[in-house]
């Protein structure tokens, strides 16, 4: 603004011109550079190249959705396809945004809770949670449900071979673990309990000398024991090891067992079958004797000897399959004493199981995978945890060279400790499951390639972040039991985190004594487990967040109980410090309730949504205040929202039906009463009923009164659209998007010329547009109450100097006020609100400097006044104007009398 004194014949003149903004606390300051007031005015930088203040173009509703509306998202799939999902009541919506205009009764796409939402997006992917619920909606409209009972989050693989691959997913409790064969020798199962005795611990080999007494079912002897801090290789079975034991269904031997001792399985009545491994050299005399429920034993090609009476009793034996052929088994000495069975040759050797031992504490497996086939398995237990998965090798030594993949159920509760041996949120009392820890968070933000996730009432001081997946990518459904931090220690909690510039700033309600700013900066550890880290290189103490946050152009601006905040670097040192950006209007700012206040970008403003009113903080106009930091300057709109039970404007007519009268003091003037409906013929008049008189009237586009339901959501898009939602359903955009747009009334018209029309408007929007959502709209500017710098002396206006530079639209009337510290404000004038009509003033002294901007001088003539103050406001229907600027002369009367 340039404001100037300057002395001729006695005349001071003062301007106010090139106005910055407004500051609502400067009604006594002296400060010419903004007004003292402002609603509904703005700067349309996309409009005028100059840019006045202006009134804001007005709003319109799309679609009624009858629940209030919690959170309106963006989900951008290309350059040319994008979409507001609206969350309202416990629905999502999804629109077009290119055909806002045409949307219709919507069908939802998704549930979730009524109530608070957040949302972040991956790609074109776009994911709400509701402190419940996590919704996936696709980029074709598709909705899933995240849920560890499906198959949407990523399921880790914890271990390979044994060794720490990826941390467990919190928001699943299945997991994988993948190995790969390359010898099963030392990994065959043995059946728990087993006695042993080593024989030569040299060679470190054992043998197996009997079994646990309460031991029943299939035997399994495994090919290697652990025996103190060393392996043996289990070569034999010793005599009599499981004579008479008629617990023993079945019996498995490992490979690498050389021997079966005298009477080993002697008299075991219950065993069916025997698979022994090609290792096997001997079985010795009586080995099997009376196992009269034997059916059939498998002998490996090793075989060297067969003892006496090794068969003997086995009366349901019938088969002796054999790996070679028959020239190698007649080489065995003692062959004959299978003279009377049934010798298959070439028979598939089926003796080797394999024990996989899990490293995820277990409850259920649900797949195990042999070279990409599903294999039949059982589970080893140790109490209620699942320690191994055995199968069994179809083939001898097939297993060798494969990949098992073994997928189950960890157990659910995320504070056992992790495979690390670290305790998940130890300094926590939580004792939820991990996916009801992330499902529960309510405040989301990317930062540094991930998705950090907080807000969950249960851990109010804790932060997840997800994970990298085994493809190296970040993956927004994992979160792993070790990617997590804790910002303080006590009950404040954390209210909304941004990414600053190369920090994430996580800010908390208020201060136990550990801080309420916290950054974290990302950090290699170099562990393949836990790669990153995000410590904390800085706190704030004292400056609680009680709101909203956003990155406002590399700006990170936040709610706090000062108005609006900012995280500032200080020149010295380069630390972060917080500077409020809102003194200009704190003054009605704190007034509001901001803890539920919204915080979105608009067409280079920052929009501070409170509840029916909105905040515009300007990114192209900024000073430094006296504190030393950055300000923008601010603008205010007022009745943001929609009206219920408004009621329709009626005017009277000039033109009326036989039976009707017409109110010639009153035409076009807005109907203060009941109006009536009356059919002459096919066709239905309205009438104001006065005296005996039906004076005829007509129904506008405009309406008055009602409730107004206030703006409760909004966001901006990046092609400078403004959404907002209200607390009663309705969807809104503001009517910014139809610059150079006829209205429908023009557009229709059989005489429209749409070059001519954008020859007159060009990037103008049409006074159609400035309404909101058919409801008159207060327009108003208001300068300081100004001494003119010369305090100390009264001062009277020269006659008709006030002159107003402005340009006005519609056919409402702007009116014209002056107060001064005499008394209150009297209006001067009220002048047209066309550009085109000015009837009531002396054009001779009109300088018109463009088509529809005018100069015009206002007859004001106050007298003796310290401070002066001019309002100029409107409250008229589809009635903007812009000022340029405002000047008056006057002269000095002398000193201030006394009272």
């Amino acid at each position: 603004m340039a404001s100037s004194i300057s002395q001729k014949k006695a005349e001071y003149t003062l301007s106010y011109s090139a106005m910055k903004g407004v500051d609502l606390s400067a009604d006594n300051s002296g400060d010419r550079t903004r007004y003292a007031y402002l609603e509904n005015m703005y700067r349309d930088y996309d409009g005028e190249s100059n840019a006045p203040i202006e009134s804001i173009p007005g709003f319109r509703k799309l679609v009624e959705l009858r629940k209030e509306i919690h959170k309106i998202y963006i989900q951008k799939i290309s350059e040319n396809e994008e979409y507001v999902i609206i969350h309202s009541g416990n629905s999502i919506y999804r629109f077009d945004i290119a055909s806002i205009d045409e949307l219709k009764s919507p069908t939802p796409i998704a549930t979730l809770q009524d109530g608070e939402s957040c949302g972040f997006t991956c790609g074109s992917v776009l994911y709400i949670m509701d402190g419940v619920n996590m919704i996936k909606i696709n980029p074709d409209g598709s909705s899933e449900t995240v849920s560890s009972q499906g198959d949407l989050p990523y399921v880790p693989t914890t271990f390979v071979n044994g060794e720490e691959y990826e941390q467990r997913n919190l928001l699943t409790d299945r997991f994988r673990e993948k190995y790969f064969i390359s010898s099963t020798d030392k990994i065959t199962y043995g059946s728990e309990e087993l006695y042993y005795r080593i024989i030569d611990p040299i060679n470190k080999l054992a043998a197996v000398i009997g079994i646990n007494e309460e031991f029943s079912g299939e035997l399994h002897i495994p090919s290697y024991v652990a025996i103190g801090i060393d392996n043996y290789r289990v070569s034999e079975i010793s005599d009599s090891a499981f004579a008479h034991n008629n617990s023993v269904t079945a019996v498995r031997i490992g490979e690498g067992v050389v021997r079966i001792g005298k009477n080993a399985f002697a008299y075991c009545e219950n065993i069916a079958g025997v698979r022994c491994p090609s290792t096997l050299e001997e079985i010795e005399n009586c080995a099997f004797i009376g196992c009269k429920k034997m059916v059939r034993i498998f002998l490996g090609s090793g075989m060297i000897r067969l003892g006496n009476d090794i068969f003997s009793g086995c009366t349901a034996l019938s088969e002796i399959h054999y790996t070679a052929d028959e020239e190698s088994f007649k080489t065995i000495e003692n062959s004959s004493v299978a003279d009377t069975y049934t010798v298959i040759y070439a028979s598939m050797q089926t003796a080797l199981t394999v024990k996989i031992p899990l490293n995820t504490p277990t409850i259920e497996i649900s797949s195990l995978k042999v070279g990409g086939v599903e294999t039949d398995f059982f589970t080893s237990t140790d109490g209620e945890n699942i320690t191994a998965v055995v199968f069994s090798d179809a083939n001898g030594r097939i297993l060798e060279g494969k990949e098992v993949v073994i997928e189950g159920v960890a157990h659910p509760k995320m504070f056992s400790k992790s495979s690390a041996g670290t305790v998940i949120l130890s300094n926590s009392d939580y004792t939820g499951t991990g996916e009801e820890a992330i499902l529960g968070c309510r405040i989301c933000e990317s930062f540094d390639g991930r998705i950090f996730l907080s807000g969950n009432p249960r851990l109010p001081n804790t932060v997840f972040y997800s994970s990298r997946d085994e493809s190296g990518n970040n993956n927004p459904l994992y979160f792993g039991v070790l990617n997590y931090f804790n910002d303080g220690i006590g009950t404040y909690p954390v209210n909304s985190m941004l990414a600053a510039g190369d920090s994430l700033a996580v800010f908390k309600s208020g201060d136990d004594g550990g801080g309420s700013i916290f950054y974290h900066v990302p950090t290699e550890t170099g562990i393949n487990i836990l790669p990153k880290i995000y410590p904390v290189s800085y706190v704030h103490s004292g400056i609680g967040a009680i709101g909203d946050s956003i990155s406002f152009f590399d700006d990170p601006v936040f709610i706090s109980q000062n108005g609006i905040s900012a995280l500032d670097k200080k020149a010295i040192n380069l630390q972060r410090s917080v500077a409020c950006r809102s003194h200009n209007v704190n003054a009605s700012l704190l007034c509001e309730d901001l803890r539920k206040a919204v915080l979105t970008k608009w067409q280079g403003y920052l929009v501070v949504l409170t509840r029916g009113n909105i905040y515009l903080a300007d990114s192209r106009a900024t000073f430094t205040h006296e504190t030393g930091y950055r300000e923008y300057e601010w603008y205010f709109l007022s009745g943001i929202g929609t009206r219920r039970s408004a009621k329709r404007v009626y005017r009277f007519g000039s033109v009326a039906p036989e039976g009707f009268e017409i109110y010639e003091e009153m035409l076009e003037e807005r109907v203060d009463g009941v109006v009536f409906g009356e059919m002459v013929g096919d066709e239905e008049f309205f009438f104001y009923h006065k005296d005996g008189k039906k004076y005829i009237v007509y129904a506008t586009e405009e309406y008055i009164d009602g409730i107004l339901s206030p703006a409760v959501a909004a966001t901006g898009t990046d092609g400078g659209l403004l959404f907002f939602g209200t607390e009663n359903g309705d969807l809104c955009v503001f009517n910014n998007d139809k610059r150079g747009v006829p209205p429908p009334y023009i557009k229709d018209a059989q005489d429209f010329d749409a070059e001519e029309y954008a020859a007159i408007y060009g990037r103008r929007i049409h006074p159609y547009y400035y309404s909101f959502e058919k409801n008159a709209v207060r327009y108003a500017v208001k300068t300081i109450k100004d001494d003119c710098s010369i305090p100390h002396l009264s001062k009277s206006t020269v006659k008709h100097s006030l002159t107003v530079k402005c340009r006005m639209g519609g056919s409402g009337k702007v009116i014209c006020e002056v107060g001064t510290d005499r008394g209150g404000y009297t209006e001067v004038t009220n002048f047209p609100g066309s550009s085109n009509s000015f009837s009531d003033f002396n054009f001779s002294t009109v300088s018109l400097t463009t088509e529809d901007t005018a100069t015009l001088p206002l007859c004001e003539k106050e007298k003796n006044w310290i401070e002066k103050q001019i309002a100029i406001y409107t409250d008229a229907f589809r009635a903007p104007f812009a000022i340029y600027s405002i000047t008056y002369r006057f002269t000095i009367k002398g000193k201030i009398k006394k009272n």
